[in-house]
Order: C-alpha cells, then structure tokens, then sequence
C-alpha cells in the first residue's frame, strides 16, 4: 500500500485512499513547517496510480524537484520524491500499491493495518476492539460489552480513550463476498476437541461439508474448550439455541490467563485463526451478549474426545 517516508526523520505516512496534506488539524499528514500552507496539497488513488495535486499553496509542491503550478496534478510511481513548501524538504515515495483497510489513530502514530478481515485496537498484542467484516460484507466493529455496530469510511471510532479513523477504499467491498471465500459460516462449522488427560494439551480439529482442518494445540484452544463444554452442557439441559452457551467471564476460571487483558488476546488469536480458514464470518467463532460480560462459542456441532 501506499507509503511516504520523510527524509530527514525516516517518518513513516501510510497513505489513505485520499489524503490531505498541510498545517490543519485536520490534515491527514500534519506538517508544522511555517512555509507549509493549511491545505498544502492532496494525494490520493485514481483508480490504478496514485496522483498528488497542488491546492494553490504558497511555497508550492515539488515533484521530484520540480514544482507543480496550483490545482496541477502529477501521477506518482515508488522511488519519486515529495517535497511540500521547499524543494529540500523531501518525502520518498516508498510503496506505491493500493490503498487498504486501516484504523488511523487521531494522534498521528502508526495506523492498524487489516489481516485476515480482522483489525485489532490498539493492537494485536493489546486488542481491546477488533474491527472485521461480516459474511454480507459490511464491517463492523466490537467493543467490550457492546454488539458489533456497522463502520463507514471516515467514521471515527474511540477504544479506552483513544480515537481513531476507519478507512476503507473505495476499491474493498460492501456487498457480499461470499464469492471470493468458502461459502461456510461458523454456525456450520462441526468442531472436535481432542483433550489430553491434564488438559494441558487442546487440539482441535474444524470440519465442514467433506472438508477437514486439523489447527493444532494452542495454548487459546483452552478458552474455546471451556466454551464448548458449557454449550454442550446447556443443550443437554434442554436450552433453546439462543440461550446456549453463555458464560460469564468470571465464570471462566481464576487462571491468569483468563484475566481480562489476556482473554481479549486469546479471543481475537482465535478469530484470526479461524480467518485464516476462509471462512464468512470468522468474528462469530466467539459471540458476545451484549450488556454483559458473557461469551459462547458460535457453533453448536461439538465433540470432545480424550487424546
């Protein structure tokens, strides 16, 4: 995707898919020079190639040292040079691909980029919220104790205080993309656990249709176990589907590994692993109620074996 590094600095500015540039707040690069105009000039993605266009600065815009005349667009390709307000103050264009889905912090750090349809926040080691996109191809964001709730691009989104911007290009998506993945939902999804004697050791196996993946022992497979066994145990005590398998979070167990902080780790290394199977709605693997603290497991097709 689209990246500009300064010069002098080695900043990092990862480009969005229309990207302002100059002295306003609300410039998506935010330059403090003097001879940097308020609205400096804009970059973004014209279909196959990124352009930059001057919007009547004082001191200009230069393009590989030379300098564009007002409202002058200029097509931009990796190794060309951007130097905004004076020619020495450069920024190389570094990667010159297309614009992705990201989350932008409003505090100008480095955004969180899209893996797997998945977007952890703050970040993977840290997810407090995770953003993804749902089998009809809207996305979506969860917080704690909230249903997921639908993202537009620009929408501003705000996670333990911190606020960042959604952007999603014109180029991914809305509609449905169940073309372009298996068509399986999790709800379908029939999944083994294969348990050693101390529990220690959780493999699982995802099965569908004539398919079968075998993902291995993981230490977060431990977390799905516990969720399973409660599904299973309301099932047999005669719940309806929606009831089944809720459990509370402090009803989870005492281990540290099921601290908050930690359990919203394993949650989304689970979703990320069930992601990388293709799946539609790779988010649903675990469901959350909302108003509570409470989880399930998101398919109902469960067995649990002894190794």
């Amino acid at each position: 995707m689209g990246l500009l590094c300064e010069r002098s600095t080695s900043k990092r500015c990862w480009l969005e898919s229309e990207h302002t540039v100059g002295r306003a707040p609300t410039c998506a690069l935010r330059l403090q020079a003097s001879n940097v105009s308020a609205q400096q000039a804009v970059v973004r993605w014209a279909a196959d190639v990124w352009e930059i266009k001057d919007l009547g600065s004082r001191n200009g815009t230069f393009v590989d040292g030379v300098k564009l005349n007002a409202g002058e667009d200029a097509s931009l390709r990796a190794g060309m040079t951007i130097a905004f307000g004076h020619p020495d103050a450069i920024w190389d264009l570094v990667d010159d691909g297309p614009p992705r889905v990201m989350a932008v912090p409003l505090d100008g750090d480095e955004p969180a980029h899209l893996q797997n349809d998945l977007i952890a926040l703050p970040s993977a080691e840290d997810p407090r919220a995770t953003i993804f996109r749902g089998d009809d191809g809207v996305w979506r964001v969860e917080l704690p104790d909230r249903l997921p709730f639908e993202l537009d691009d620009l929408q501003v989104i705000e996670v333990d205080g911190r606020a960042w911007r959604f952007r999603v290009p014109e180029s991914a998506p809305k509609t449905s993309i169940a073309e372009s993945r298996l068509p399986t939902a999790v709800r379908h999804l029939h999944l083994t656990f294969v348990v050693s004697r101390n529990e220690e050791h959780v493999r699982l196996e995802v099965s569908w249709e004539s398919r079968k993946v075998d993902v291995g022992s993981r230490l977060h497979n431990y977390v799905l176990l516990i969720l399973a066994r409660r599904r299973l145990e309301d099932a047999n005590a005669g719940f309806t589907e929606g009831e089944c398998g809720w459990l509370d979070h402090e009803d989870l167990g005492p281990e540290p590994s099921m601290a908050p902080a930690q359990l919203n780790i394993s949650v989304f290394r689970i979703r990320k692993q069930f992601a990388a199977l293709g799946l539609l709605d790779p988010a649903n693997i675990i469901e959350r109620r909302t108003g509570t603290r409470a989880l399930r497991i998101g398919t109902g097709h469960i067995a649990i074996v002894a190794a």
